[in-house]
């Protein structure tokens, strides 16, 4: 069995004691005992099994340090049970004492005793033997009582000496283990970096050749091998410029302060094109990388990668980064949703149409450990069930006319090992909804017309603007395929509930602009005429936005004024209003529930207002009639709810 934490006890006591913590510990722990040299074969042995950290004591991590490569976990002992344990020696047997440091003075020795008031001498050993000599010199002087770790305790009550040891508490062996468990987790990830780094430099297309300040070579990678006719074993370690001689240029003749790109040289009847990078810490350069290839190969790596991005556009292109927002509700939104990128549980995404569900999706697995694995994206909408039946599971060669020879795979199937995004989950049909809850309870498909199952490793994220749970009661939705997706749900805030990342947004959109006058100006409009864009509701949400933006860009002209582009703007919305059909469903109040009452009677009037300004396409004579009240009057109350400026 391996473990990843050692203790090792160098005396009986502080055994005894870490076996009273060994069971409130979350894991299995090895347990070893040795004191200084006799410590050496224990910590070899806890090598062997694994082992990652090894927690002992401060003298026997001083002496080990030496010895082995494995990090060492001191428990601490502080000043206080040193003074206390000296107080106690001091109370019980008098003075003088002798206080019993391994290897190194206490720096704060001079300190204790002022503290204490007490006649104390140090004494300094370097091992067992060492510490056993003092002791009997210590003995025949009239020193009342030794204060020391556990080590020196047990060979003074060998020797008759009277001793008060320091003492280790549970907790300062709790805080070592949670030391130990950080360190444990940083060396595995640490090695998992240099074996990634190590795989990265092996199986890289490119020859890769790193040097060190002094131009000698340390790393000389497999393709350099083959591209040089050189053995890595005959070059690492030798100067760069005795090992490759080339014609002029000479790129791997190193000028350390440069970087230099695209050098094409002739070595041994080949061109190659050499890149070098130096590499720099803290500001000094302590070495240089050189990557090459041959000539000949450009046009070859070139047409596999275009042959490999034109079957498989099985990627996911977001992540968390590219989410633009800064309001509270977004924030949390991203926030939960990081959460779940760390877990393998399926997802369900609601929002309303346009909120941007499968940029969340792809950001999902983007942040998870699928990342490097396909990201399949399907429309469950789009298809019709049949259809989507047979692209979701594949089908078997002959499965019916006009079937593929061979068969095919399903989108389970090329999604293996990563991510699948099922968007409007809630329109497919029955047959398909309880195919797909086998899939998550048995993880394997089977293809149409086969009778072969497949297993599959694949994490579904689910999204719909509809009510799920409506449906299920409906009887429409699979009530035990809907708890199956909804294990983790990630609720999509609209855009009317998160106002104030309008601005953010449209200037996003704005980046796609290459005329900066256009862009200054279109930036400087939005800003001034937020209160229009607050005022709207956006039922189409981020993709109603961008809708705006793009008629912008294509009619208002660079040498506009701010003003005409607000009343494009106006235009716009009033004709996004007039477009989309309000329904009884949408068209409700939304007030704050805090504040007092005239607060609340003037949310609700604005939004009527809004609401009614809109629907009559900004008409005032006739927004004047349905309102009741004067064209002044009105006037002030559209200023009021950011609809026209005074």
């Amino acid at each position: 069995m391996n473990y990843e934490v050692c203790f090792l006890s160098p005396y009986s006591e502080l055994t005894q004691l870490i076996q009273e913590v060994l069971p409130d510990l979350p894991e299995k722990v090895l347990l070893e005992e040795g004191a200084i040299e006799n410590a050496e074969p224990a910590v070899a042995r806890a090598e062997e099994q694994g082992v990652e950290v090894i927690i002992t004591t401060e003298g026997n991590t001083r002496h080990l340090r030496k010895k082995f490569d494995i990090p060492l976990i001191a428990i601490p002992v502080g000043i206080f049970e040193t003074v206390f344990a000296l107080h106690k020696a001091k109370r019980l047997f008098g003075e003088p004492l002798a206080l019993f440091e391994f290897h190194n003075p206490n720096p704060r020795f001079h300190e204790i005793k002022e503290v204490i008031n007490v006649k104390l001498e140090q004494f300094i050993y370097f091992n067992e033997h060492d510490g056993l000599t003092k002791l009997k010199e210590v003995k025949k002087r009239n020193i009342k009582a030794i204060v020391s770790g556990g080590v020196i305790a047990q060979l003074a009550r060998s020797q008759g000496c009277p001793c008060i040891p320091v003492s280790i508490s549970k907790d300062a062996i709790m805080r070592a283990y949670s030391h130990a468990k950080e360190v444990a987790w940083a060396r595995r990830k640490e090695r998992r970096e240099a074996f990634k780094l190590k795989a990265i430099v092996d199986y890289s297309f490119e020859g890769i050749i790193a040097v060190d300040a002094h131009n000698i070579i340390t790393v000389f990678n497999p393709v350099a091998e083959n591209i040089l006719e050189l053995k890595a074993a005959t070059a690492i370690g030798r100067p760069i410029h005795e090992v490759i001689t080339t014609d002029r240029p000479q790129p791997f003749v190193v000028n350390q302060n440069e970087i230099e790109t695209d050098k094409i040289c002739n070595f041994r009847k080949k061109q190659l094109i050499v890149n070098k990078i130096p590499i720099y810490d803290h500001g000094q350069i302590v070495g240089s990388i050189f990557a090459f290839h041959e000539v000949n190969r450009i046009q070859y790596m070139e047409e596999k990668i275009r042959r490999a991005n034109h079957e498989s556009k099985l990627q996911a292109s977001y992540q968390f980064k590219d989410i633009i927002g800064k309001s509270k509700e977004i924030i949390d939104t991203v926030h939960q949703a990081k959460k779940y990128a760390y877990t393998d549980e399926t997802v369900l995404i609601t929002g309303e149409t346009g909120t941007g569900k499968e940029l969340f999706a792809q950001s999902i697995h983007n942040a998870s450990i699928r990342a490097s694995q396909p990201f399949v994206a399907v429309n469950c909408a789009a298809l019709p069930s049949t259809l989507l039946e047979s692209e979701l599971f594949g089908y078997a060669e002959g499965a019916f006319t006009g079937a593929k020879k061979g068969g095919k795979k399903g989108l389970f199937e090329l999604a293996h090992r990563g991510t699948i995004f099922l968007d409007e989950i809630g329109e497919i049909s029955p047959e398909v909804q309880s195919k797909l809850l086998r899939v998550l309870q048995q993880k394997e498909i089977m293809r149409i017309g086969d009778n072969r199952l497949i297993p599959i490793d694949v994490r579904v994220i689910s999204a719909t603007n509809r009510n799920l749970l409506k449906a299920v009661e409906q009887g429409t939705f699979r009530r035990d395929l809907y708890y199956r997706l909804n294990i983790l749900k990630l609720s999509i805030p609209p855009l009317r509930q998160r106002k104030e990342d309008i601005l953010p947004l449209a200037f996003n959109l704005l980046t796609e602009i290459t005329d900066e006058n256009l862009f200054s100006l279109l930036k400087k409009s939005l800003t001034e005429y937020n209160e229009l864009l607050t005022a709207y509701d956006w039922p189409g949400n981020v993709r109603e936005l961008e809708s705006l933006i793009k008629r912008l860009m294509v009619l208002v002209e660079p040498d506009s004024t701010p003003k005409a582009v607000g009343r494009y703007i106006k235009k716009i919305l009033l004709d996004f209003a007039s477009e989309s059909v309000v329904t009884n469903e949408n068209n409700y109040l939304k007030v704050e529930p805090n504040g007092d009452l005239k607060r609340i009677m003037e949310q609700i009037e604005n939004q009527l207002i809004r609401e009614e300004y809109f629907r009559l396409k900004g008409n005032k004579t006739k927004l004047a009639e349905k309102l009741g009240i004067g064209r002044t009057t009105l006037w002030r109350k559209l200023s009021e709810a950011g609809l026209e400026k005074e």
